[in-house]
């Protein structure tokens, strides 16, 4: 029975682990906005740290197909 519970609780702490490390990555291309997952960061206060996550803007297709 002991075994039987240590697993578990081993399974369990791994299944946390797992939920909590499956986050997107914070990531920044030049002249881009900082995005994590479809997310984006918007500045404010001059870009002073401070700021709010919105939705990122769908991006904008230049070329016409005919």
């Amino acid at each position: 029975m002991r075994i039987t519970m240590t697993a578990v609780a081993a399974l369990a702490i791994c299944g946390l682990f797992a939920s909590t490390a499956a986050r997107a990555e914070e990531v920044h291309y030049a002249g881009g906005p900082i995005q994590a997952g479809n997310q984006c960061w918007v500045s404010t206060n001059n870009d002073n740290g401070f700021g709010y996550w919105r939705d990122c803007p769908k991006p904008v297709h230049t070329s016409k197909k005919k």
